[in-house]
């Protein structure tokens, strides 16, 4: 037995130093690249995505583009590509270090394969094509979709300037337009594009690249920089069409360093954005300080209350008539299914761990540009042992003895119910040939990855909660006495019912606003570029632990007033009460994405990019329940410990 431990530590050990060394390559500012003058530079070609639909799509199987012979997935495949649906793929652009070219035609005296090549056709010289007009078809569909083409180059993504300024400092959105439209049904499509590559020198010939711009036009010529060029109309009657497909490649020197060369992309949020998200979480504050201030009136005046009536009257506790200082015995008795209950705490626990460590790890970089070992070694593994703890800790207090049951299933809880349900969600998403689809062999290495890493951290966080003595009241011994007798409720808000839906209101009511700004980042075109996101993370982080510290604080105080409440009604079932109290903030916000999703996302959406909503709502929502269920339960153990 020895032996096999010793094994499966070690190949644990080898495990998380090859995600450290993969993760090594991809910190921002941890390796550079060092290009010579006349190198060739590889510009990768990524994917298509609109905020309209919210669905990606492969780059060369969506459109028929023409590719390389030689078509290779240079890709690293990190967790953030594989949930964004990036496919890093090689491409005909050919640019050369400090080589400039004007009006090239993509393609030329290059080895070619168009994607979509009718049986028997010729390998063309270039990728100029006859298009049908069923593939033209295509494109005006795409087109109308607002879909946007996504490149990178050495790791940056493509950046089109934006016509105008909101501002001192230019700003940037992630990807091009594939083409235009307006409302008569007239559709261009941008066939040439000029690439405006930003360097800074690095010794002698030698440069870092820190910027990449790409300015799309429509041109209906050979010519790309004739004025009277008219723009390639495809529409408002697909017909067969040549498309000749150019580009030009200009080189600017820069004096930002390659570790600073995100600072140009960063979204400049306009002042009054900044100021509506600080004054929301003002707003928050304030309410969470006069809750506070009214749990700790409520208490105090209940208790001195009841102390003064004591000691003026000196009755005993089963003379008196507060309610809650006869459950004594009753308040340590364990609840039913104890085993799930342990679990599910432990699960919230560790749930509530990994967002506080990827919170912390996104103010100081990118976890998502990590490769998935690397982000699971991270982010959820050392949460698996204060889930272990809390889940063996809770089970122990419970007069129970298996302690590594509870740790273990605590820690595969919340993978298998999300592999599960990202499962199903992926085939759905597969079936619709979006490239969001995690191909299934990488999905089983996740979990496979998440599982080995985990359960021995969540058994050591057991070992270490049974070394411990047992929470136990004294003087409360459950065991002599038959479970008390439970009145039923005189009060309509004594009903379990109406303290769940009241508990999840005031949680609710505090990051309403935060809650707004939050699904409108995600779900209204910023994750659907795929970069946006990951541009500028420390001022979301922040804004994102001050929003979760007012939610913990939120849930723990309205869970204990309404523990006290139902003591006070002589119910001692307060275990289970007291998890569905807490996480009864998730019922509001599944109703609040689906209100989100009527109200700001419908009908525009796909059928496939519905699956994606409902099926990541479902995931936050789940997760979200687990970890104020936890907090509720924590919260309530404190206050009802007698020690």
């Amino acid at each position: 037995m020895k032996a096999v431990c010793r094994s499966y530590g070690a190949a644990l050990l080898l495990l998380l130093l090859l995600a450290v060394s993969d993760a090594c390559d991809v910190l921002p500012g941890a390796a550079p690249v060092e290009y010579d003058v006349g190198e060739e530079v590889m510009v990768q070609v990524v994917k298509l995505s609109s905020p309209q639909t919210g669905l990606p799509l492969d780059y060369y199987e969506a459109l028929p583009f023409c590719a390389p012979k030689d078509l290779r997935d240079e890709g690293r495949h990190r967790l953030g590509q594989l949930l964004r649906g990036d496919r890093a793929l090689t491409s005909l652009y050919a640019v050369h270090v400090l080589r400039a070219e004007r009006c090239k035609v993509l393609g030329a005296n290059m080895s070619v394969a168009r994607w979509h090549k009718s049986e028997g056709e010729q390998l063309p010289a270039d990728c100029t094509h006859s298009y049908t007009a069923a593939e033209i078809a295509q494109f005006v569909r795409l087109i109308k979709d607002n879909y946007r083409v996504h490149w990178e180059l050495d790791d940056m993504p493509a950046m089109q300037p934006k016509p105008y300024l909101t501002g001192v400092r230019q700003e940037y959105d992630a990807g091009f337009l594939l083409g235009q439209h307006d409302d008569s049904g007239t559709v261009t499509l941008n066939n040439y594009v000029r690439i405006t590559i930003k360097y800074a020198p690095h010794g002698e010939d030698k440069i870092h690249i820190v910027g990449f711009e790409v300015e799309p036009r429509s041109i209906d010529s050979s010519d790309c920089h004739s004025r009277e060029s008219r723009q390639l109309r495809i529409a408002p009657e697909p017909v067969t069409k040549s498309i000749t497909w150019t580009y030009s490649v200009t080189w600017e020197e820069s004096s930002v360093s390659w570790h600073e060369r995100w600072e140009p992309y960063r979204i400049a949020t306009a002042p009054s954005v900044a100021e509506v998200r600080w004054l929301a979480v003002a707003n928050s504050a304030l309410v969470v300080f006069f809750l506070t201030g009214t749990v700790a009136a409520i208490l105090l005046r209940a208790l001195h209350a009841d102390i003064t009536s004591k000691l003026v009257t000196g009755a005993s506790d089963e003379e008196d008539g507060a309610a809650w200082k006869q459950l004594c015995a009753d308040v340590a008795r364990p609840p039913p299914l104890p085993l799930l209950f342990a679990c599910l705490v432990g699960c919230g626990t560790e749930v509530l761990a990994s967002v506080a460590a990827a919170l912390a790890c996104g103010g100081f970089g990118r976890p998502l540009a990590l490769p998935p070992a690397a982000t699971i070694s991270l982010l959820c593994a050392p949460a698996a042992a204060a889930g272990g703890y809390v889940a063996a800790r809770m089970y122990g207090t419970m007069r129970k003895k298996r302690w590594w049951l509870s740790s273990s299933l605590a820690a595969l809880l919340a993978p298998l119910l999300l592999f599960s349900l990202f499962g199903l969600m992926n085939l759905v998403i597969a079936s619709a040939k979006s490239s969001r689809a995690v191909p299934f062999a990488a999905l089983l290495e996740l979990f496979l990855v998440l599982c080995a890493t985990s359960l021995p951290l969540a058994l050591a966080g057991g070992y270490a909660a049974k070394l411990r003595q047992p929470i136990v009241a004294s003087g409360c011994h459950f065991e002599r006495h038959v479970p008390r007798f439970v009145p039923p409720p005189r009060h309509w808000f004594e009903r379990p019912t109406a303290r769940v839906l009241l508990s999840g209101a005031l949680p609710f009511g505090a990051v309403l606003v935060e809650l707004l700004i939050v699904f409108c980042e995600l779900w209204r075109g910023k994750v659907a570029t795929g970069v946006v996101a990951s541009l500028s993370t420390s001022d979301l982080c922040l804004f994102l632990v001050v929003v979760l510290a007012i939610l913990i604080v939120t849930c723990a105080e309205t869970a204990v007033v309404m523990c006290y409440f139902q003591l006070c009604a002589e119910d001692h079932r307060w275990w289970w009460c007291a998890f569905a109290n807490g996480s009864s903030l998730a019922l509001y916000v599944l109703c609040y994405c689906a209100l989100f999703y009527f109200a700001r996302l419908w009908p525009r959406a796909a059928a496939a990019a519905t699956v994606i909503y409902v099926g990541y709502s479902l995931c936050a929502v789940l997760l979200l329940a687990l970890m104020t269920g936890a907090v509720g339960v924590g919260a309530c153990f404190v206050f009802t410990e007698p020690e």
